[in-house]
């Protein structure tokens, strides 16, 4: 019989051993290949132990066709300085439709992967590619999910420069979220293939950035590149698709993207509705080039009530030109529109199509900003803000104002802001240019209200320090059957020129259009009509320091009381007639305010000659001709006044200022007896902003700059920007080279790194 003895040793020894560490068991280097092999060649499919490390050191890991790393849906790390994958070769850490995708970490110096990596399963696994030297992916990589119900996976790919031409997948199922996709580069990244993140709901997120804090890359995006966050269930919502390029903004740091980058939501069903769009986003350091008419980027909602998303395109120092298409859309009954935001450094050229259409676009938005240049839209640009059923969206553009660049707008194309048809109002056309804003004869701005009676909208146009010249038409039209008229505002320092149809008319009351040049001339030579047809009349008003000359039809007329109203203040005003040789050959104005109590009000500060025609109603209309008293400055009468024109003397009524009498009244901000642009004082006495840098006036920053800057700092009259033409050296405002409205040394500097920017 065995003792108590032998017992309690057994159960030691069962103790003993429970307590023992497991064998570990990894698959190294040399279970691929002899230690000596370089490269180390995998011909066949080879079983990785979970949790192994394969470290080749320095040198090459070769897979080739039919050879494979298996680890199941375990984990594994290859390291080695060079990695190629052949294509029919494979890196697995690859789940099932019951198991969970793995882990695939590959950290080499350079990398080719023609094959496959593929970490797929329930839910999609991980996989991460770093290489501190070049990548190339022109096979498959993949971390996508193997069932409707689990997530996708993460993709991590990181070089110093990568090409990814094969496809990279982390979908996730119809039931669930889609995956990561992560590319980074040190420096450029040249992508030709599909990227796809999409899932049921939401969409996933795709994040490309070439360049760091550190170093520039370039991002490229060819036309067979397609960079995918959608929704792939009904009902779903779109993920995010964010592309970021880093540099110096000129060499380096440049976005071309000739593909797709899309955040679509999906259309739904009326029991479960659409779903809302995501987010695309794009900024650089340098230009952000959409090259060609195939590339488009898309956060379109789903119907049918499903709200658009935004797309952001952003240009820190270079410039943006947009063909192809830019969508945040929705074409359901309900759906919101949604919003695209454009902002460049420099110049923005829009070429192709930017829509933010919805059946209620009352919240959809475009804004297109350059902060130090321009913003044009071709021929071939359409911007449309339109509603399908509800009141239009709102498009801003705005070129800012400065020392630098044109900050001009220039409309060769369309921008559209129309109401829906079922009684939408207009939307709002926003144009802030700084030096100019110009419509030419092909641009067409248009906010008109929708049938079954939608108002007009509103349009316009502030131009601070500069001039508008409309040759294309403005429409704020009111819709059939008793839509009102909307509003046109056109608000300058400089001249205004018009010679295309400005039309604010409807059938309800009239619109309003108002026309101001602060320190210029307007010359409205083309028709502006303001009427109503069934209801009461509308507004015109054109008020200039200048001379106001007026060679078309302005009509305000009503069908109802109020008449309209037309009001022109200038300085010489002169409604053309009788071949006048101060307006156009042949011109012929025409002031219309028919309806009951309408009015035509004529104000010539200097002086007023009517050579052409003032028509108001017969029996209670007026055709009122202003004037301050002065029998030099009576109103000048040959043309037809209907019924015939009353004078009236008001008091208040003054001359207009002399630009160029070395006298500053209002609103001039300076005179300095001559009229030159370029010397601080502009041709319309309007003083000029600075150049920085510019210390002696001349409008241009050079080396006799430095000398004068000099002068300036030590000329006795302190360093206050406001002393600068004080003390023994008269100095310009441009001697503040830094901005800080002071005049140091440290301005000096500032000049000398105009004249040789590092």
């Amino acid at each position: 019989m065995r003792s108590r003895t032998w017992a309690r040793h057994a159960g030691v020894l069962v103790l003993g051993l429970l307590t023992l560490p497991a064998p570990l068991l990894a698959t190294t280097a040399d279970d691929l290949c002899a230690s000596s092999a370089n490269p180390c060649v995998v011909a066949t499919p080879v079983v990785v132990d979970d949790g192994s490390t394969i470290d080749l050191g320095a040198r090459t890991l070769h897979i080739v066709a039919g050879g494979s790393l298996d680890v199941g849906s375990g984990g594994m790390t290859l390291r080695a300085a060079t990695l190629t994958i052949d294509a029919g070769g494979f890196a697995r850490a690859l789940g099932s439709a019951s198991t969970a995708g793995g882990t695939v970490t590959i950290e080499v110096d350079q990398a080719t992967i023609a094959g496959t990596v593929d970490a797929s399963g329930t839910p999609g696994g991980t996989v991460t590619v770093t290489a501190t030297g070049t990548l190339s992916a022109t096979g498959t990589v993949s971390a996508r999910a193997l069932s409707r119900v689990d997530l996708g996976g993460t993709v991590n790919l990181t070089a110093a420069s990568a090409t990814v031409s094969g496809p990279v997948s982390a979908v996730g199922g119809p039931d669930a979220t889609g995956g990561d996709i992560n590319v980074t580069t040190s420096g450029d990244l040249m992508l030709n293939s599909v990227l796809d993140a999409s899932g049921g709901d939401p969409g996933g997120c795709i994040e490309v950035q070439a360049g760091s804090a550190t170093s520039g890359g370039n991002i490229t995006l060819g036309a067979a590149a397609v960079l995918r966050a959608d929704a792939t269930t009904a009902g779903g919502s779109g993920g995010e698709v964010d592309v970021t390029a880093q540099g110096d903004g000129t060499t380096t740091g440049n976005a071309n993207l000739d593909g797709l980058l899309s955040a679509k939501a999906l259309a739904g069903s009326p029991d479960i509705g659409g779903g809302s769009g995501g987010c695309v986003s794009v900024t650089a350091d340098g230009d952000v080039r959409m090259s060609s008419d195939g590339a488009d980027l898309t956060a379109d909602g789903g119907a049918p009530d499903g709200d658009a998303g935004e797309v952001d395109i952003t240009s820190q120092q270079g410039v943006v030109v947009q063909l192809g298409t830019v969508s945040a859309s929705v074409a359901g009954a309900d759906g919101a529109g949604g919003t695209v935001m454009i902002e460049s450094n420099g110049d923005a050229t829009i070429g192709g199509s930017v829509l933010v259409n919805a059946a209620d676009s009352s919240a959809a938005e475009v804004d297109v900003t350059s902060d130090s240049a321009g913003i044009s839209i071709a021929k071939s640009g359409v911007v449309d803000a339109s509603s399908t059923s509800a009141a239009g969206g709102a498009i801003c553009l705005d070129s800012g104002s400065g020392p630098d660049g044109a900050h001009s707008i220039v409309i060769d194309g369309q921008l559209v802001a129309d109401g829906g048809a079922a009684g939408g109002a207009g939307g709002v056309i926003d144009l802030e240019g700084g030096d100019s804003v110009h419509v030419s004869a092909t641009g067409v701005v248009h906010a008109a209200g929708g049938s079954a009676g939608g108002a007009g909208g509103m349009l316009i146009a502030n131009v601070d320090p500069g001039n508008a010249l409309i040759e294309g038409p403005l429409t704020a039209t009111g819709g059939l059957p008793n839509g009102m008229g909307g509003s046109i505002a056109i608000d300058a320092v400089g001249p205004v020129s018009l010679s295309a149809m400005l039309d604010v008319h409807g059938p309800g009351a009239g619109g309003q259009v108002t026309i101001t040049a602060e320190a210029g001339a307007i010359d409205a030579f083309s028709n502006i009509t303001a009427a109503s047809t069934a209801a009461a009349g509308g507004s015109i008003g054109l008020t200039a320091q200048g001379d106001v000359r007026i060679a078309g039809t302005l009509t305000s007329d009503g069908a109802t009381a109020p008449g309209g109203r037309i009001d022109v203040v200038g300085c010489k005003v002169t409604v053309c007639g009788l071949d006048s040789p101060v307006c156009p050959a042949g011109g012929t104005g025409v002031l219309s305010s028919l309806g009951p109590s309408g009015m035509n009000r004529v104000t010539g500060r200097d002086s007023s000659a009517i050579l052409g025609k003032l028509r108001a109603n017969q029996s209670n209309g007026h055709n009122d001709l202003v004037y301050d008293g002065d029998p030099d400055r009576e109103p000048f009468v040959r043309g037809t006044v209907a019924p015939p024109a009353e004078l009236v003397v008001d008091s208040t009524v003054l001359p207009c200022p002399v630009c160029g009498d070395k006298i500053v009244e209002p609103p001039e901000t300076c005179d300095d007896g001559n009229q030159n642009d370029g010397d601080g004082c502009s041709a319309s006495c309007q003083i000029e902003a600075p150049k920085p840098g510019d210390a002696n006036g001349d409008s241009v920053v050079s080396l006799d700059d430095v000398r004068f800057e000099i002068a300036e700092i030590f000329d006795g009259d302190g360093d206050s920007i406001t002393m600068v033409s004080g003390g023994g050296f008269r100095g310009a405002p441009g001697a503040d080279a830094n901005g800080d409205q002071l005049i140091t040394a440290a301005d000096l500097t500032a000049t000398l790194k105009l004249l040789a920017p590092p």
